[in-house]
């Protein structure tokens, strides 16, 4: 299935903007549940890996066409001569609305002044000098739109610019007046050559935390100016958790507003999430004493959602049962990430087991304490397969008296990032012409 109607030409973006219905290129809406905030992942290296690129940032005070480099982010690339590429800009703070511009050869903003070639206000046009291709809600997003995709083919000196600017961008932006965003080309041969680091930083100092080398702007353990910085091409089926991927939609399930006023636990309805939960897989605010006068302070329960800090509310397996959940009949699902932590007991296991089909085809075993919540990246299991999904089960056992007033097998969970919307799907960046998934 493709899930393009049109084949692109060479240099131009996939779709048009889709502003008008305020939905992504795709016109999806997000399955039930809050949506997902990628939030900034300080101190991490993720230059390499299946289909990680640049990290960049704009200004919260930017506009969607803006050649200021103070305002907009902007990437030096090398690239392969005459060769197709894939480039999309995705957002890793829910309230960017990114926009994105691709230019020919190297061009900074005193380049494209000095052209003359600049609309009002220093803005980007399709007539600025090298203009190759604008992309802007081209990937859906329960967010303020969309996110950028764009094809081009790489001019003979395999030199581009690109450019991404803030359109139409929320209010949080985490508080540094700046919103991140990552690059993702296809091939992934790309070679970053220099990004300016525009967040006011000292010289040498990278904006998630590590050192970088003097004035290169990259992320984690930066590599020397210049100096190539790879990835990998993914493989079909290859996850990736912390990307909105193209026709497919991260759901963050919080567990909030299933609750009324004052009660303490209920079931979770099925269509939750988009997902059937069955009669054993509850919610519960620890907040709210039990009818029975107990209380949760000191329970699990209680140390996770002060821990996550997104609310009262979090799952948990009633009667210590297995928790299972199935996605609707054709319908498949996966499992990015959660925060997990036993009710009462140390030591607790839980097994985490995946199938399709009937078929397991993954599984990973954690071992969970009440007061030592764990953030889960089920992407870190490898061998292990979390997508493309029928029926997930969580099973736990064992454990020992913590001394919190109870002791059982329960475990709760709390901000489950699921990924709706799947299917099988090719390796990313298509030659032109082929339909971008089969």
């Amino acid at each position: 299935m493709a899930f393009f109607g049109s084949t692109p030409t060479t240099g131009s973006a996939f779709g048009g903007s889709g502003r008008g219905g305020g939905s992504g290129f795709f016109g999806g809406a997000s399955s039930t549940g809050s949506a997902i905030t990628t939030m900034k992942e300080q101190g991490t290296n993720l230059l390499g890996g299946a289909g990680n690129g640049e990290r960049g940032s704009v200004s919260a005070q930017g506009g969607s066409s803006s050649a200021d480099d103070a305002l907009s982010g902007y990437h030096f690339v090398s690239v392969s001569p005459n060769t197709d590429y894939s480039i999309s800009a995705n957002r890793l703070e829910f309230d960017l609305d990114p926009r994105m511009w691709v230019f020919a050869e190297f061009n900074s903003f005193g380049d494209f002044q000095a052209s003359g070639t600049l609309g009002v206000a220093d803005n980007l046009t399709g007539a600025t000098i090298n203009f190759l291709a604008s992309g802007d809600d081209e990937i859906n997003h329960p967010g303020p739109f969309g996110d950028p995709w764009v094809m081009v083919t790489s001019p003979d000196s395999g030199r581009l610019t690109v450019v991404v600017t803030n359109f139409l961008s929320g209010a949080d932006d985490g508080g540094d007046g700046r919103f991140d965003y990552q690059l993702v080309f296809s091939p992934d041969d790309v070679n970053y050559k220099f990004v300016r680091n525009s967040l006011e930083k000292s010289a040498g100092s990278s904006f998630f935390g590590d050192l970088a080398a003097t004035g290169d702007g990259l992320t984690g353990n930066d590599a020397e100016p210049g100096s190539p910085v790879n990835g990998s091409s993914p493989a079909a089926g290859d996850p990736w958790p912390w990307l909105v991927q193209i026709g497919e939609t991260l759901v963050l399930l919080d567990f909030e507003d299933l609750l009324e006023i004052e009660e303490n636990t209920d079931a979770i309805p099925d269509g939750y999430g988009g997902l059937n939960w069955g009669e054993l897989s509850w919610v519960i605010n620890p907040t709210i004493d039990a009818d029975d006068g107990r209380k949760y302070d000191d329970s699990g329960y209680m140390e996770l959602i002060k821990f996550v800090e997104s609310g009262t509310a979090s799952a948990y397996n009633r009667f210590e049962e297995p928790m299972l959940l199935s996605a609707p009949d054709n319908e498949t699902f996966g499992l990015s990430s959660g925060f997990f932590a036993a009710a009462w007991n140390n030591g607790l296991d839980l097994l985490v087991q995946a199938f399709r089909d009937g078929v397991e085809v993954g599984n990973a075993n954690l071992v969970l304490n009440p007061q030592d919540p764990q953030e889960i990246d089920f992407a870190q299991f490898e061998g292990e397969e979390f997508t493309n999904l029928d029926q997930v089960l969580m099973t736990s056992s064992g454990g020992t008296d913590a001394g919190l007033g109870a002791t059982n097998s329960q475990f709760t969970m709390d901000n489950l990032v699921i990924i709706t919307g799947m299917g099988d799907f090719g390796e990313l960046g298509p030659a032109m012409g082929a339909p971008f998934f089969g």
